[in-house]
């Protein structure tokens, strides 16, 4: 009764899957408490509570799924691997790639963008700019324009590498600060080195654009990498030799921090967006 009250209630059109979403999914409201307490004001009277055993087995089993399938809930009309791939496109990874996205746009010839009556515009801003090339003619560069200059966004590269740092940091703080780890005051140095080198090389290196949300998404996130086990696979390639596992401490450390944050926020991670 609980669900068909609250379960999939709304939906939208995804346009990169052609498909109409409906949500919030029955995954995401049994992470975030909120079937379940809606079960319990149907469960005899106000005194009694839903049956905890049904609670846990049902969390179990749900979280149990999401790990199985090394994905997160299709809440918000997640698209499977191959779609993802065929859809998206891949992230500028170093300062010396090309970002896609900016030579679309200047690959678009100047005529289309200005139109038929563009042209008598263009030859006289380009009189004005030869005009102001010869010598003696001083080149003023406005303060506003100085501004612009040195307030230059950071490339796709850089602000991909900022996003990993920032919340692969976070996750690793957040373990540490745990009671399994209060004998540590840092991760170890090598374990860092190699979870950090692992998630720059395969996590968010592919993107989309999703028209719901009007942002660009960027895939497969830490989250998910952590939950498939993927990203502390990668890290052992990186921790000392072969012959080296990539501590399990640390291993659970991070997937206990990934779980209790999908827990927390109620909604699983938005890595299709």
């Amino acid at each position: 009764k609980a669900a068909k009250e609250l379960c999939y209630t709304r939906k939208y059109y995804d346009v990169s899957t052609d498909k109409i979403i409906y949500f919030p999914s029955i995954t995401k409201l049994i992470v975030n408490y909120d079937l379940l307490e809606k079960a319990t004001e149907y469960y005899y009277d106000e005194e009694h509570e839903f049956p905890s055993e049904y609670s846990m087995g049902l969390r179990d089993v749900t979280f149990a799924r999401i790990e199985a399938e090394g994905s997160d809930d299709d809440d918000e009309g997640e698209m499977d691997d191959d779609m993802m791939e065929r859809l998206s496109m891949p992230v500028q990874l170093t300062e010396d790639e090309p970002d896609p996205l900016e030579e679309a746009a200047v690959a678009t010839p100047e005529s289309e963008k200005d139109g038929e009556d563009g042209g008598d515009d263009k030859k006289e801003n380009q009189a004005e700019q030869a005009n102001a090339e010869q010598p003696g003619n001083d080149q003023v560069v406005e303060p506003d324009q100085k501004q612009r200059a040195a307030a230059k966004p950071l490339s796709e590269a850089a602000k991909r590498q900022d996003m990993i740092e920032t919340e692969l940091n976070g996750m690793i703080d957040e373990m540490m600060n745990s009671e399994d780890f209060e004998d540590e005051t840092e991760m170890e140095k090598e374990s860092y080195d190699a979870i950090m080198k692992a998630a720059k090389e395969i996590c968010y290196t592919r993107k989309y654009y999703d028209v719901s949300t009007d942002k660009i998404i960027y895939f497969p996130s830490i989250t998910k990498l952590i939950v498939n086990y993927d990203l502390l696979e990668k890290a052992t390639e990186y921790y000392f030799d072969e012959e080296d596992e990539f501590p399990s401490q640390y291993s659970m450390g991070l997937r206990d921090v990934t779980f209790a944050r999908i827990e927390a926020e109620g909604s699983d991670d938005d890595d299709e967006g």
